[in-house]
């Protein structure tokens, strides 16, 4: 998890209970901006975009700073200092983004659903759920193993499960009403993908 301070931005980890301890600054404002207003300082409004990496706003400026890999530690989140350029000036605020790649909904869309497809069209359905959901794609069919993970809020990971035929149900009524985020790993690690997860009562 990323939290701006204005002048910095730090880094926690959130897979452990004590995260408050895990507080690291990854990015310290140095002082330097471009006299001509079209770079301003500060670290503002961050947004996580369909690529994966966070965008970040400063102040007055035609650029957006970008942390390129926000999932590993300190330096190595690859911070760029103004590393987007835009056409024209904003300042301190960006736009919400749209999810462009929302697949056909199995059952019909329901307000609040997320089901991600990606170029294999896998889906993650009903969402919201209440006792389960399964995970299918358009054919119905596994060219190799899948892993599905489950974090909570904390990201903490709740469940981990192998899936080696679709469709795969996966029960979760034990689990508590609240938002989950979740993973969808084919051969090798290849992310295939992600998305939020909502379970009801």
């Amino acid at each position: 998890m990323y939290v701006s301070r204005c002048d910095t931005v730090d880094q926690f980890d959130m897979s452990v209970t004590n995260f408050n301890s895990t507080r690291l600054p990854v990015i310290t404002w140095d002082g330097v901006f471009d006299t001509t207003y079209l770079r301003g300082p500060g670290y503002f409004t961050m947004l996580t975009a369909p690529d994966d990496k966070i965008y970040i706003c400063p102040r007055n400026s035609k650029a957006l700073h970008i942390i390129h890999n926000p999932n590993e530690y300190g330096a190595a989140c690859n911070y760029e200092k103004w590393g987007l350029e835009l056409p024209t000036i904003h300042s301190g605020q960006l736009p919400n983004i749209p999810n462009f790649r929302l697949g056909a909904a199995d059952p019909a869309c329901t307000t609040g659903s997320n089901n991600l497809a990606d170029s294999e069209g896998y889906t993650v359905f009903p969402n919201p759920a209440s006792d389960y959901v399964i995970i299918s794609n358009h054919n119905a069919n596994l060219s190799g193993a899948l892993t599905f993970q489950l974090f909570d809020i904390w990201g903490k990971l709740v469940l981990e499960k192998t899936i080696d035929s679709l469709p795969y149900r996966i029960k979760l009524a034990n689990f508590a009403a609240m938002g989950y985020h979740y993973r969808i790993f084919g051969a090798g690690g290849k992310k295939m993908m992600g998305g939020v997860l909502v379970k009801v009562h």
